[in-house]
């Protein structure tokens, strides 16, 4: 059995054309509330410092896999991203 965010991820992936998913305004809400520093969510994620700091300040939106594993590192449900 897959979980929601699988099931989420599946369905973002299935969409056409260059979309990212995801609401920059709620990520970087979600960012900015979360407890952890953003080193911390940046190895958590796999990803670079500044990745995590460009989707804090809007300048960039997380791809669907970093979504899902941004939503896991803040212990949030992925569609609270969306």
């Amino acid at each position: 059995m897959s979980s929601i965010n699988d099931r989420v991820i599946s369905r973002v992936n299935m969409r056409a054309g260059p979309r990212t998913p995801g609401d920059p305004k709620k990520i970087a809400a979600a960012i900015a509330n979360s407890e952890l520093k953003q080193f911390t969510i940046a190895r958590r994620c796999g990803v670079t410092p500044a990745a995590v700091s460009q989707w804090k300040n809007q300048v960039s939106k997380p791809g669907a896999i970093n979504l899902v594993r941004l939503s896991r590192v803040l212990g949030i449900d992925v569609r609270d991203l969306l």
